[in-house]
């Protein structure tokens, strides 16, 4: 499923398991950059490695369609700051932003021309949500998500407010490069914007408080079934 807005492309898959096991018939596709990038992880978990692989090729795929150039002069290399770079024909692309997240079959990838950009996708089963609010103290937060939602008739789990606090934290660590605490991170102004009925999905938007960026955040939540995206914006 690819989505475009504005100089911006978000890209959505779901990878089977018999794709994902073939993944190393697909290395000989990467950069000598990504190559070694891939080399330098010592990866043991077998999943990772293939996340590594798609995440890369899908990203490039839509990177070589939206700028009209051959897949192979585009490497995402990754930052000190581990966050993902492009370079095409050995130049860093600077004013382009790219960001990819994974997790078990699901795969989201970004690129954009504008701004900075960052994104995260996570499972509602699989992680004990409630341990999480417990150990990151995300009570008050969690309540406040849960509490504005229902004056719009939708009523979500303590689980699915957790999900979408640590979604939307993810995507602003990967837009900004930060390396804020867990604990502290929370929402501002959280609203839906679609709503189930409307669409399979349910979609809200949120800010980053101005005490946790130095400029303007906001991120967008998709919603459904059992997972949560999320895409933080940070204009500079």
């Amino acid at each position: 499923m690819i989505f475009r807005a504005d100089g911006l492309v978000l890209g959505y898959a779901q990878l089977s398991s018999d794709l994902l096991s073939l993944s190393s018939q697909y290395l000989y596709l990467l950069s000598i950059h990504e190559l070694r990038d891939l080399s330098s992880r010592r990866y043991s978990d077998q999943l990772r490695v293939s996340h590594y692989i798609f995440g890369r090729l899908f990203l490039k795929s839509i990177i070589s369609r939206e700028l009209g150039i051959d897949p192979r002069s585009i490497s995402i290399t990754s930052l000190d700051t581990g966050r993902p770079s492009l370079v095409v024909n050995g130049l860093t692309c600077d004013a382009c932003s790219v960001s990819v997240s994974h997790f078990q079959s699901r795969l989201l990838v970004l690129f954009s021309t504008q701004n900075s950009f960052g994104v995260d996708v996570q499972m509602l089963n699989g992680i004990d949500w409630l341990a999480v609010i417990r150990f990151m103290s995300w009570h008050s937060h969690v309540e406040r998500i849960r509490l504005t939602t229902s004056q719009f008739g939708e009523l979500l789990t303590d689980q699915v407010c957790a999900a979408i606090l640590w979604a939307a934290y993810e995507s602003w660590m990967k837009a900004t490069s930060c390396n804020l605490d867990a604990s502290l991170f929370f929402l501002q102004d959280f609203r839906p914007l679609i709503s189930p009925s409307a669409s399979s999905r349910s979609f809200y938007a949120a800010r980053i408080p101005n005490s946790l960026s130095s400029d303007p955040s906001c991120v967008v939540i998709s919603l459904a079934h059992n997972e949560v995206l999320a895409v933080t914006c940070v204009r500079s």
